[in-house]
């Protein structure tokens, strides 16, 4: 059925463990052994650089953890976000506003051939607004990203429809 401890060795397990709760209480009340691991999980963080494309602001955060508390998603989601910059230089929305960015690589966020600027002009108001990214044109209006996909490669080819007979999408260039 399994092995039998003695009471005599049950009651050694009970003093050590007695011993090392002291033992711990006494480490971890030092100030000194406190800063001397706060100091060790800061070193041991990933600085992490995230974007309000919708304010945008970038805010620079001492870990994962923390960026994950404050915009309110789970670490996984950031750590998703950055391996696919890294592997992929493709970035993806986080809750469909927060970019994570990563030093170095802000020419391939900027350039990539996966991520377009797109630019909504509205007939009814003559107002021209400027979204991070197909997807979140198409959320701002209502529509399917497939629709703002068709009508670009439209506007590429010399024909602007405008979608929902008000909104004309142009792709949108910075450069001058």
């Amino acid at each position: 059925m399994g092995f039998k401890h003695s009471a005599e060795t049950l009651e050694k397990f009970k003093v050590r463990s007695l011993e090392q709760q002291k033992h711990l209480k006494k480490l971890n009340s030092s100030s000194e052994n406190r800063e001397r691991l706060l100091k060790h999980s800061l070193s041991r963080s990933k600085k992490v650089e995230v974007k309000d494309t919708l304010s945008n602001v970038t805010t620079i955060y001492p870990s994962i953890g923390e960026a994950a508390r404050l915009i309110e998603c789970d670490p996984g989601t950031i750590r998703y976000a950055l391996k696919s910059l890294n592997e992929k230089g493709v970035s993806v929305l986080i809750k469909g506003r927060y970019m994570v960015i990563i030093k170095g690589l802000e020419h391939l966020e900027q350039d990539s051939k996966f991520l377009h600027k797109v630019e909504l002009f509205d007939i009814l108001t003559n107002e021209s607004t400027v979204y991070a990214s197909q997807s979140e044109a198409a959320r701002a209006i209502g529509c399917a990203s497939e629709t703002i996909w068709k009508a670009l490669q439209n506007y590429d080819k010399g024909n602007n429809k405008p979608i929902k007979k008000r909104y004309v999408v142009k792709r949108f260039n910075n450069k001058p």
